[in-house]
């Protein structure tokens, strides 16, 4: 099962599609956004953010690509993805499957620059954190490995 996104022919949204097209395997294919979302094309993407979308097929194989969306152009996605944005309970996070990192630091502040969480991050693994307890407002994630230093933005909402 192979899977990309391509800037969709489709242009009945405000805002440039986004398809992704999966190609091998069997069919039917289920499409999982890290936003919620599902299907292979989607109309309603936030200028700025990062998805990761898991494709799998009828036999239970699994792809996934990963890209930042930009006023309608798709551009490779940040080494570390953070899910959802905005978030209420919990953040998850995950290496891109095209990161060129092997493995790094995750730590999360708030805008006092105050450090609220510290964990070390591989490839082949992804992390669950609770932040039920979190006030509302921006968080900052930050990734560092030997070759990378990436700051996202994530809003804390409920």
């Amino acid at each position: 099962l192979e899977a990309e996104v391509k800037a969709s022919k489709f242009r009945n949204t405000p805002h440039q599609p986004v398809e992704i097209l999966a190609q091998g395997g069997t069919p039917p294919f289920l499409y999982h956004w890290s936003d919620g979302g599902s299907g292979p094309i989607r109309g309603d993407l936030a200028s700025g953010q990062s998805y990761l979308v898991e494709v799998s097929d009828a036999h239970g194989c699994v792809q996934e690509v990963s890209f930042t969306y930009q006023h309608g152009l798709i551009g490779p996605a940040h080494e570390l993805a953070v899910f959802p944005n905005p978030a209420n309970a919990h953040l998850r996070f995950r290496m891109a499957p095209e990161a060129t990192a092997t493995s790094g630091m995750i730590r999360v502040t708030n805008l006092l620059g105050q450090t609220l969480h510290v964990a070390p991050m591989s490839r082949d693994q992804h992390r669950d954190l609770d932040i039920s307890q979190w006030p509302e407002g921006i968080y900052l994630i930050h990734f560092e490995s030997d070759r990378i230093l990436q700051t996202q933005k994530v809003l804390v909402r409920r």
